[in-house]
């Protein structure tokens, strides 16, 4: 499956790539796996995970300026991620009509 490898052709034992990496095909080896969604190749092309309050959509993302910012009313409180999620705002007013002084 997308994620891993095989060690040795015809043996039916999958292999996962490192973390932050996934491949892009089925029946990949070690040398096929590339960064994942979430993480960029940084400039010693090692994968780096995208950090907090941005995410990065894509896999073979190049560059930190691949992590996008998270946009309004979103954040991500964790690094190496490929979406925001909504912030949980409350809309109600700030004083009630009842306590209003006249």
């Amino acid at each position: 499956p997308p994620g891993t490898y095989k060690d040795v052709m015809g043996n039916h034992i999958c292999t996962s790539c490192d973390e932050g990496m996934t491949t892009m095909t089925y029946g990949t080896t070690q040398d096929e796996c590339v960064c994942a969604a979430g993480h960029f190749i940084n400039e010693t092309f090692d994968c780096e995970a995208c950090p907090v309050n941005t995410y990065n959509p894509v896999d073979l993302a190049t560059g930190r300026d691949s992590c996008l910012p998270c946009t309004f009313r979103f954040f991500q409180p964790s690094t190496g991620r490929a979406e925001c999620v909504p912030q949980n705002v409350d809309i109600s007013p700030m004083v009630s009509d009842e306590s209003r002084i006249v």
